[in-house]
């Protein structure tokens, strides 16, 4: 009983530190990712590709893809990387 009482412990803490973040793994594995929703299916709305002027004197222009969503979400997605550039949720 007494080498139950502290080995358990220790097994414990050893399996703990396998739940942990990899620092090979940071940057690249992202727990949190914004969401738009679904995309709305009719014609009217499909996604159209826009070019949008730069917010500063001497950047370049960018292109998003704006699409509507079921849950009145108008988005901007970067489509070079997927990013959400604009996100703006109706009423």
């Amino acid at each position: 009983m007494r080498v139950l009482a502290r080995v358990l412990p220790a097994i414990l803490a050893a399996g703990h530190g396998a739940l942990a973040l990899h620092a090979e793994d940071a940057g690249k594995v992202d727990w949190h990712k914004k969401q738009i929703g679904i995309p709305l299916s009719e014609p009217r709305f499909a996604p159209n590709f826009h070019r949008v002027p730069p917010y500063r004197f001497g950047q370049p222009w960018k292109s998003v893809v704006l699409t509507a969503t079921e849950a009145n979400v108008l988005a901007g997605i970067n489509p070079a990387d997927g990013a959400l550039d604009n996100l703006h949720q109706t009423m």
